[in-house]
């Protein structure tokens, strides 16, 4: 015979109140932290040792130190900037200023030989020294 709805709602209750469901709660609880905390510490550790990529200047280049490439780089980059954007009445948009914030190169992979962060500057032929 199937339990009345009142009572199965009572044991639930009960069980909720109880000291052994408090302690099952303490240890989930206390594992999600653990989680986080180890979470938190990796990102930290990666972001560490994350490299950073200088720019080139008027006098310098990228150059892959594996291969040797000189010409062909995907730039994984960050930025943050203020638009001003012009709506027309038709609704389409227009961006007339720009000004950026910040901008922060993540990597730099080179095209050739799939090396990521392994670049150097090294000066422009013809640059002045």
């Amino acid at each position: 015979m199937p339990m009345p709805i009142r009572e199965a709602v009572g044991l639930r209750q009960d069980f909720r109140s109880s000291t052994a469901h408090r302690e099952i709660l303490d240890v989930g609880q206390e594992a999600t932290r653990r989680h986080a905390r180890r979470a938190l510490s990796e990102t930290t550790k990666e972001d560490a040792t994350m490299t950073t990529v200088p720019l080139p200047t008027d006098g310098t280049r990228w150059r892959c130190t594996l291969c040797g490439n000189l010409t062909r780089f995907d730039v994984t980059r960050s930025s943050k900037v203020v638009e001003y954007v012009h709506l027309d009445l038709a609704g389409e948009s227009s961006v007339e200023e720009r000004e950026v914030v910040s901008e922060t190169i993540e990597s730099v992979r080179c095209r050739w030989c799939n090396a990521v962060d392994q670049i150097e500057l090294v000066d422009r032929p013809g640059a002045a020294s």
